[in-house]
């Protein structure tokens, strides 16, 4: 499954009444932090994680400045376990 951030975001702008976008950044990108930026400048608040089918280990040190990253721009990762 994968749907463009872009178009959960333009769907959740266009029906903010009722949506909030969130979005779905792979830590492992070479371009996460520059992902997490983007979407903070403009408005986001969530990133969502299926590790198990997207290959995350958020045990993985890889993730260790994504985590930062998100404290620093104050996001909240909502994630599927077990």
């Amino acid at each position: 499954i994968h749907v463009e951030n872009e178009y959960i975001y333009q769907v959740a702008m266009h029906r903010q009444d009722i949506f909030i976008p969130s979005m779905s950044i792979h830590p492992y990108r070479v371009d996460a932090i520059e992902q997490l930026e983007k979407w903070a400048e403009r408005g986001v608040k969530l990133i969502k994680w299926l590790p198990n089918s997207m290959g995350i280990n958020p045990m993985d040190l890889r993730c260790l400045p994504f985590f930062k990253k998100m404290q620093e721009l104050d996001l909240i990762l909502l994630t599927h376990v077990g």
